[in-house]
This record gives C-alpha cells, sequence and structure tokens, in this order.
C-alpha cells in the first residue's frame, strides 16, 4: 500500500509544471472571454493576475498576450494611460512584438503603436548554438529595432573591453550585421565574449541596451580510426617450407648408406666390386640432388605477388582515411554558444 502511494505521489508530482502551465492558459481564457463578453472590469482584474503570475512562471508569451489584452481592456475602460505604459511594457520586452490587426480595432492599435513610436528599443537575434567554417567564421547578428532610432552594435570580450563596432546609426527595419569570429587559442578552451545593441536618444545618451553572451570554442570533429594492419593469416607464405629439401637429402645418404652396408651382408665372403658402390653413390647422389631442388628458401612469386596487393590496399585505405580525417580538421571551424538576453535600462553593467 505505502508503494502504491509513493508511486501515485512521484506522478503527480511529475505531472505538476504541466497542470499549472494549462492552469495559465484556463486563466488567461478566462480574461479574453470576459473581455470579448465586454465585461472589462472582470477582464481587468483576471488579465492583471494572468500577467502577473505567467511572470513569475517566466511564461514569456502568455504574459505578453495578457498583457496586450489588459492593455484594450483599460482603453475601454477610458484609462489611456494606464493602457499606454501596459503596451510600453509589452514593447520593451519585445520590441518585435505587433498588436493583431484582425483582432483589435483601430483604437487598441492605434495607442499600442503609439507607445512604440516612444520606446525606442531594439532586441538581438543571434543563433544559439551553431557551427561556423572556414578559413574566417563569421556569425549573423540580427537586429530588430521597435521604431526609427540610434542604434549602435558592438562585440566585446566578457570583460567589456576591445570593442568591435558593427554598426552605429539610425536603423528602422531589421538589419543583419556579420561579426568575424576570433579564432580560439591554440590548446585553450576558447573565448567569452558579448554582444550588446544599445537604443540611443538624439543627444547621443544610451536610453537602454541589451546584451547577450557567447561563448567560442574550437570545434572537435569526428574524425576516423586508421585501420589496423592486415593480420598475419591473411598473407601466403612466400618461400618453400625447408622440410621438402632437408627429407630428399636424408632419404638419398640414407638409402645410399643402406645399400653400401647391405653389400657385405648379401654376398659374405664375396669379393666387393666398385659397381656396388657406384650404385649406393648414385641413390645418395640423387639426395643430394633432391636436396637443392627444394633448396630451403626458394621464392614462391605468385604468392608474393598476392600479398604484395593485401599491403597496397591496406597503404590505400589508411592515407584516404587519413586525408579525410585531415580534411574534416582543416574545415571543423569554431563552435558558437549564445546566452539568454540581458536588458538594462541605460548603459549596461
Amino acid at each position: 500500500m505505502r508503494r502504491c502511494a509513493a508511486v501515485l505521489a512521484l506522478a503527480l508530482a511529475a505531472a505538476a509544471p504541466p497542470l499549472a502551465a494549462q492552469s495559465l492558459t484556463n486563466l488567461l481564457d478566462s480574461g479574453i472571454r470576459a473581455y470579448q463578453n465586454l465585461d472589462f472590469p472582470l477582464a481587468e482584474r483576471v488579465l492583471e493576475r494572468t500577467a502577473h503570475e505567467a511572470a513569475a512562471a517566466d511564461s514569456t508569451s502568455l504574459v505578453q498576450q495578457a498583457r496586450m489584452y489588459l492593455g484594450a481592456t483599460e482603453i475601454y475602460l477610458k484609462n489611456p494611460d494606464s493602457a499606454f505604459a501596459t503596451f510600453r511594457r509589452i514593447v520593451l520586452a519585445d520590441p518585435r512584438f505587433e498588436a493583431d490587426q484582425l483582432v483589435f480595432p483601430p483604437q487598441v492599435t492605434g495607442v499600442f503603436d503609439s507607445a512604440r513610436s516612444a520606446t525606442p528599443a531594439v532586441a538581438l537575434g543571434v543563433p544559439a548554438d551553431t557551427v561556423l567554417t572556414g578559413a574566417s567564421p563569421a556569425l549573423p547578428i540580427a537586429v530588430y529595432p521597435s521604431t526609427l532610432h540610434r542604434v549602435v552594435l558592438t562585440v566585446t570580450d566578457a570583460a567589456g573591453a576591445h570593442p568591435v563596432v558593427l554598426l552605429s546609426g539610425l536603423v528602422a527595419d531589421s538589419a543583419v550585421e556579420q561579426w568575424t569570429v576570433p579564432p580560439p587559442a591554440r590548446g585553450g578552451g576558447g573565448g567569452r565574449y558579448r554582444i550588446i545593441a544599445q537604443s540611443m536618444d538624439l543627444n547621443g545618451d544610451v536610453l537602454r541596451s541589451v546584451s547577450v553572451p557567447i561563448r567560442v570554442a574550437p570545434n572537435v570533429p569526428d574524425t576516423l580510426a586508421l585501420p589496423a594492419p592486415p593480420p598475419d593469416s591473411l598473407f601466403l607464405p612466400e618461400h618453400a617450407h625447408d622440410h621438402l629439401g632437408v627429407t630428399s637429402l636424408a632419404a638419398g645418404i640414407g638409402v645410399g648408406a643402406a645399400l653400401a652396408a647391405l653389400a657385405p651382408a648379401m654376398a659374405p665372403g664375396g669379393h666387393l666390386t666398385p659397381a656396388r658402390f657406384a650404385v649406393a653413390g648414385s641413390v645418395g647422389l640423387a639426395g643430394i640432388i633432391g636436396f637443392f631442388t627444394h633448396k630451403p628458401g626458394r621464392t614462391i612469386p605468385a604468392n608474393v605477388a598476392a600479398n604484395r596487393a593485401i599491403r597496397q590496399a591496406w597503404v590505400a585505405h589508411r592515407d584516404s582515411v587519413a586525408a579525410l580525417n585531415a580534411s574534416r580538421r582543416r574545415g571543423a571551424g569554431v563552435v558558437v554558444r549564445a546566452g539568454a538576453a540581458e536588458r538594462h535600462e541605460g548603459v549596461a553593467q
């Protein structure tokens, strides 16, 4: 029973985050329904609560939706200043946000556009995790201004030193700049940098800024292991075996000696003629000739050629793998990883 209870508790704990997100969505839907039903006091209360709880849950999308409907609600409640301030918060959180003209009427979108024009801000678009190759790898950095204003885009090291200015001037629409990434120090783990976009007023003072920390590291490519040399079992013997010649020599000498020894026994007391020893010598000589005919170490050309082909195939395979690995290392490039954007009012510290 205890085990079943523990399993149930774990299941409920695992389901908690989705349930929380679902409850926030339901809360937002309730506020939208109140807005659509023209019950603006109720919509205001529900949408304010939704925006607050979604911000605590770090649900940016729900926060922006709740604030957009909240600003529209405040317009209908005759609170234009509150609506203007709510819309400014939307723009500061995301300068790319636009009011949906199919959902909200012109009297709402007009106030939103006014708040957007009065709130110079910029968003950065940096690839979160990308591999750059080439002799001079370049990282694309996009800037998205909320309205026409002066934007200064720089890249510095982690300490804020050695700034590289990529853009400085009036920007009305999105723009993409390229930053040539410095190569990581040899043997090091890479470098840390910071991309900073500053929104400035007509006097050149920084109104607000957004920065993105990035880390540059060497890209370690996947390489193939070099093939092992072919095993000895694949090779054929390149020389004749020793036992063939030795067997012929031993047999010839042995038989010759036996013939010479048997001659007196076969004819005891008889006269040993030279012819009898000539026969024994001939047999022994045949053994010697057999020894040199099957001389140990004699090369076998067909086997030598077959073994040479095996070695050449292995060398060609090894060289092709080595060339492929070298090519991968040359084109490895760098890995760029971007962190979360940080927003600041005034100059970033």
